[in-house]
């Protein structure tokens, strides 16, 4: 499973409450994903601990295949900075799979001015039907709120 999220790792690190302990904190992200089998290089992999396995059994595997980092619960050992490369990325938060909830609230659309329809616009939506698929003019004929 991968995900936008086109965040920094500062910004990801500051809205899970983590803190990035390798790598550059500039370094923007674009996807996440929590399954090293349908990873792409480039994704941030969550290790994300589940009743029957543990993500960060993985987390070494996700950066040979090209991972941008980790956000882990417990940093696992890895070379230092200049024996293999440079420093992979680590975000070590409390939760892993409340810091991707985090995140990807973080990295929600706005709402509102935006593009999206802000509460007022769908209140007259509701009125008017639209939200429903019927156009305006057919909407009051449907619902006996007009002359037609």
């Amino acid at each position: 499973m991968a995900d936008a999220i086109a965040l920094s790792a500062a910004e990801i690190a500051a809205a899970t409450g983590g803190r990035v302990v390798s790598g550059r904190p500039d370094r923007r992200t674009e996807r996440w994903s929590i399954d090293t089998r349908s990873m792409a290089a480039g994704d941030l992999f969550v290790a994300v601990r589940g009743d029957r396995f543990d993500g960060h059994e993985f987390v070494a595997a996700a950066l040979a295949a090209g991972a941008a980092g980790a956000v882990v619960t417990e940093t696992p050992a890895l070379p230092e900075a200049g024996t293999a490369g440079p420093a992979p990325l680590l975000i070590q938060v409390a939760d892993t799979t409340r810091a991707l909830q985090d995140a990807r609230a973080r990295s929600a659309p706005p709402i509102g001015r935006e593009g999206r329809r802000d509460h007022r616009q769908r209140g007259q939506d509701d009125d008017e039907g639209a939200h429903r698929g019927v156009p305006v003019g057919e909407a009051t004929r449907c619902f006996g709120t007009g002359a037609t």
